[in-house]
């Protein structure tokens, strides 16, 4: 069964504003903007064009965008998901430094809206049958942001960053669905 547990700020405000969120904008000109934020020279003339998305190569470098909901999805083809060849021995203190300076740097969202909820770490596990060995070693950190829409925090679509470091302090995966606010609607 899946618990889910949120916590509520210490004071919870008698009203809050409702904003309808911008829509998405999906092109190739707007993923060669965001791929340059990235780091990579958006320069390459990849593009894959699905029923669902628009995705963007550069070298090893994959850069996905779902054409409704505007989520993005950024990974190292090499690294990400991959056990790494150096032990992770990086501290949540330091992952958090170049997840943030990472979403600094792209300029998704304004940065003051995110707030860290958690760091998490992928595991890789692999078993040996004869000997009953079992090998487990941490793959990545990920940084995991939520959105703050008038100082408040929100959770759903449109407020979401999950950001990958391996051991080196390297990015090798982003994933976010953070769309702009629109118009108050309340």
């Amino acid at each position: 069964a899946v618990k889910y547990e949120a916590q509520l700020p210490q004071s919870i405000p008698a009203s809050v504003n409702v904003y309808k969120l911008q829509p998405a904008n999906v092109t190739n000109a707007e993923l060669l903007k965001r791929s340059k934020a990235f780091g990579l020279t958006g320069r390459g003339k990849d593009f894959i064009f699905g029923a669902e998305s628009l995705a963007y190569r550069e070298g090893r470098f994959h850069l996905e965008a779902h054409l409704k909901s505007g989520a993005i999805h950024y990974r190292h083809l090499d690294k990400y998901g991959r056990v790494p060849e150096n032990k992770f021995d990086l501290t949540d203190r330091r992952a958090a430094t170049v997840a943030r300076k990472f979403l600094e740097t792209a300029n998704l969202f304004p940065i003051g809206t995110a707030q860290q909820r958690a760091i998490t770490h992928m595991h890789s596990a692999v078993a040996d049958i004869k000997t009953k060995q079992i090998k487990e070693e941490i793959i990545d950190a990920g940084v995991v942001y939520g959105r703050l829409v008038d100082d408040v925090p929100v959770d759903g679509p449109g407020g979401f960053a999950l950001v990958n470091v391996d051991p080196d302090a390297e990015v090798i995966g982003m994933r976010s669905i953070w769309r702009g606010l629109g118009k108050r609607q309340a």
